[in-house]
């Protein structure tokens, strides 16, 4: 389960944007996030800024800037299992 959080206000920064959608997964499943999904770009800019983040950060294909799907890297685990069965 992943929780999508979408910040577009450009005068904030993307490590703030990130740390808000970590604060924000613990708060609804009480657990910390070990894994959050983001664009290239988003990655990109984060590594330039030499910022080191407490989780893993993966970037995807598929999501636009400043979106972030935050959970943990098990889901990512099980997703891959699922989809090998198949």
């Amino acid at each position: 389960m992943y929780l999508a959080w979408y910040d577009p206000d450009r005068k904030r920064a993307l490590h703030l944007k990130l740390d808000d959608a970590c604060a924000a997964y613990t708060e609804k499943f009480g657990h910390e996030p070990s894994l959050v999904l983001l664009c290239q770009g988003d990655l990109d800019e984060l590594k330039r800024d030499r910022l080191q983040a407490r989780v893993e950060l993966k970037a995807v294909p598929f999501l636009s800037r400043n979106t972030f799907y935050v959970g943990l890297i098990s889901n990512i685990a099980a997703a891959e299992q699922g989809s090998a069965a198949a």
